[in-house]
């Protein structure tokens, strides 16, 4: 039994989550890589107030409150690359981590300024 397990965690591809930046958001953004897909997992109350709560171009959404590792990699199996946000980085880190122990064989990133960064740089 414990072999079994043992082999079910060597087979998974856990890698270091890494951190995005704004420039690096802005591209994506701007400019999609279809290898790189970025995840929203703020609930839909967060980003439903005014156009600058609007997720970032180019993003999908799958709130924090249902979030699922599987669901996430499903959802984005085109991309080779997943990199998550929300309002402050909390939760994105948390998604990040969840789907990087799930093993996704995806590279994961998460973007530390998140959404509120993001509408301090994108609204100056």
């Amino acid at each position: 039994m414990i072999l079994k397990r043992l082999s079910k965690l060597t087979r998974r591809r856990m890698t270091t989550v890494t951190a995005w930046s704004f420039e690096q958001i802005k591209e994506q953004a701007l400019h999609p890589n279809p290898s790189v897909q970025l995840v929203d997992v703020r609930e839909t109350s967060e980003h439903t107030y005014t156009p600058r709560h609007a997720p970032i171009p180019s993003s999908i959404t799958i709130p924090m409150s249902s979030f699922d590792p599987a669901t996430a990699i499903s959802k984005c199996s085109h991309a080779d690359h997943l990199v998550f946000y929300c309002e402050a980085g909390v939760r994105a880190k948390r998604a990040a981590d969840m789907v990087n122990e799930f093993g996704s064989g995806k590279t994961i990133s998460y973007y530390p300024g998140s959404h509120k960064e993001w509408r301090q740089k994108s609204f100056e």
